[in-house]
Parts: structure tokens; sequence; C-alpha cells
């Protein structure tokens, strides 16, 4: 009995000097809270992991969770997580207020970031986080021209790698503390609505043009912000993979954050698309210059397109010249097809009004229209879609007499 007795004694001592170490580590922690926020990654993740095994040590002993202590060690990572989106997303929209649109050199640092997100997005390891800060560590090697995702390559712009940067290490913070993925998840949703949202106000809303002193939005810039955009696109899937690993099943609900930024992605890459069709077909009007040419006002060799034909064909091979090494073949074919279907639309018209029952305005229109559709196959010799078919139609009628 004296022995029972002693044991419970020494039991119940041995969870008081417990609770008591317990709740003077906590308190440590919380005093130093202001500089445990502020410091580096590897510091705070070394300090939070010896803090971890002190609690784990500590509940082997007494039998007990040291609530108050995981708790105080929870908040910490919160309060790092706060205080590092602070941060970043301050960096991320200074860099976007300072930005050219020029296409930015890929040093190897942002390749290892990029395929370390993509190769760890499915393992549950612990080690992806270590893998992931190990790669960009040791990488090495001169700039590339492009930075690849999942094998596509993508020519982009200085924020748009910041931006990269940036998720790995949102992807580092979620691997290293999956207690606070579902804290995390609005923070990278919040810093990819920033890339988006002001990338589209300097660009398709021209802010750029002010702001840094761009002479114009050009359509090289155009271009390079849609991959900017594809880039992010790519890597997309691969971070919510990592979420979805650390997020417990009942909140994976939450993850359509995510899907929606996706979306808005997407559409924003659409519109500038659009915005590059647009530039081409608002070329294409009943100007002066085209009734000059029809008219026979302006003196042209015979055989040879006019000069508002010729001007016209000009400016799509410059814009073909521009887009070739940045978009992807795809989407090379796709802005392509809506440009040519909107010249066989609108010239056809402007074309069936005038009075092409003179013998010298039907000629002149053959001439530009074949001058036209030979100029722009040869921009896609593969393609098996017949170019401009209302316009080969309509110039072959006229010159059959079909529609005299």
């Amino acid at each position: 009995a004296e022995d029972e007795a002693l044991a419970k004694s020494a039991t119940r001592h041995l969870g008081d000097v417990c609770d008591t170490a317990a709740e003077r580590f906590a308190k440590l922690l919380a005093v130093r809270v202001d500089v445990h926020v502020r410091a580096a990654l590897g510091d705070f993740v070394a300090t939070h992991r010896a803090a971890l095994g002190f609690a784990a040590a500590v509940e082997r002993l007494c039998g007990e969770q040291c609530t108050a202590l995981r708790g105080t060690l929870a908040a910490q990572a919160r309060a790092f997580a706060d205080n590092s989106h602070d941060a970043t997303k301050q960096k991320l929209q200074s860099t976007l207020e300072c930005e050219r649109w020029a296409q930015a050199e890929v040093h190897p640092r942002f390749q290892a970031i990029a395929d370390a997100i993509v190769e760890t997005s499915t393992s549950a390891d612990d080690a992806a986080a270590l893998k992931l800060g190990d790669r960009v560590d040791s990488a090495a090697g001169k700039p590339a021209p492009a930075i690849v995702v999942d094998g596509a390559p993508f020519r982009t712009v200085g924020s748009a790698l910041l931006l990269v940067e940036l998720l790995g290490h949102y992807v580092q913070l979620v691997r290293y503390f999956p207690a606070i993925a579902i804290h995390l998840l609005p923070q990278i949703v919040d810093a990819l609505s920033v890339f988006n949202s002001r990338s589209f106000q300097l660009v398709l809303g021209a802010g750029a043009i002010q702001l840094v002193g761009l002479a114009r939005i050009s359509s090289k810039i155009l271009a390079l912000l849609s991959q900017s955009l594809g880039l992010c696109i790519a890597l997309m899937p691969h971070i919510r993979a990592h979420l979805a690993i650390q997020l417990p099943t009942k909140h994976h609900g939450l993850l359509s954050q995510l899907d929606r930024i996706l979306h808005d992605y997407r559409e924003h890459q659409n519109k500038v698309f659009a915005k590059l069709v647009s530039i081409m077909l608002d070329r294409v009007d009943n100007s002066e210059g085209m009734q000059a040419a029809l008219s026979g006002a302006v003196a042209v060799m015979p055989g040879q397109p006019s000069p508002y034909m010729a001007e016209l064909v000009k400016d799509a091979q410059n814009l073909h010249r521009v887009l070739l090494p940045i978009l992807t073949r795809e989407q090379m074919e796709d802005v392509y097809s809506q440009i040519l279907s909107g010249f066989d639309t609108k010239l056809v018209s402007i074309y069936s009004s005038t009075n092409y029952s003179d013998q010298r305005v039907s000629h002149r229109i053959t001439t530009d229209i074949a001058h036209l559709i030979t100029s722009m196959m040869q921009l896609q010799p593969d393609s098996t879609q017949l170019c401009c078919p209302q316009l080969a139609k309509f110039a072959q009628n006229i010159s059959s007499g079909g529609m005299s």
C-alpha cells in the first residue's frame, strides 16, 4: 500500500512538473512570437519542430496531451503564415507596378521550384517540403528562355516568375504545417487573384502605359501575358493536389475556391487571345484607302495587290512572326483561324457593297483576294482547313460573271 501511494504521489508530481514545463514553454513561445513570425522559413520550422518534439516528449511522460502548448504552436504557425502572406502580397503588388511586360530569362531556380511543385504534388510524405527546398537551393546552370511545366514551355514575364516562387513558398508552408492548410488556402487564392486582377488592369486595361511609360500595349505584351496566365493555369492543379493531401476530406469542398480562380485565369487568357484577334480585324474596314484601291484612284502594277491589301497582309505576317515563338501551336491555330474567319466575313461584306460589275474593280478584288489567301496559307502550311472560303467563292463568282 505504501509503494502504491508513493507511485501515485510520484505520478502526480511528475504530471505537475510536466504541466509546469509545458506551460512555461508556451509562455516563452508567446513572449517571442514577434521574433518567431518574422524569422526565415527554415529557422521557424526548426523552432516549431523542436517545440513539437518537446511537447511529444512531455506527453509520453505524463500520458496527457499538451493542449495549451500545441495550441500556442498552431497559433504561431498561423501568425507566421499571415505575416508571410502580407509580405508576399506586397512584394507581388510592387513587382507588378514596375512590370514592363518584357520576356524574362528563367533562372534555374524558378525551374527547380516549378519541377518540385509538380513532382511532389502526389506525395503524402513530409519530405515533399524538404525536397522542394533542396531542389531550389541546389539549382544551377544557365538561364533558359522558357519555364517548363508538365512538358509545356512558357515564355513569361518577371512578375509571373515571382508568383511561381511565392507559390513554391506556400506549398512548403502547406507541407510543413498541415494543420493550418485550411488557413493557407484562401491566402494562396488571394495571391493568385492579385496577379490575375492587376495584370488585367495593366495590360488589357492599358494601365501600364501611364504607370511605367509604355508607348502602347503591343501584341508581344499580350502574348507574354497569355503565357504568364498559362503558366499559372498549368501549376494550379498541382497546388490543389498539395492542399487536398493535407486537408481533411470533410474540407475538400473548400478547394472550389481554387477551381473558381482557375476559371478566372482561363477567362482572362481567352480575353487576351480575343484582343489579339481584334487587333487584326480592326484593320479591316471600308476605309478611304480601300475605296481608293477599288476605284482605281491608286495606280497598281498588273498582278500586284493594292496598297491596302499589301499592308493588311504585312500586318498579319508581322503578328504571326511575333506570336509564333511565344504561343503554343494550338493557340496559334486558334487565333489565326479566328482572324481568317473575320477577314472572310468582313471583306466579303465590304466587297459585296462595291460596284464590282466594273471590270477594273472586279479585277482588283480578285487580285487582292488571291494575294490574301496565298499569303495566309503560307503562314499555316499544315492546316487542312480551307482558307477564307467565302472570299474564294466570291472571287470565283465575280471572275465567272456569276454575280454580275
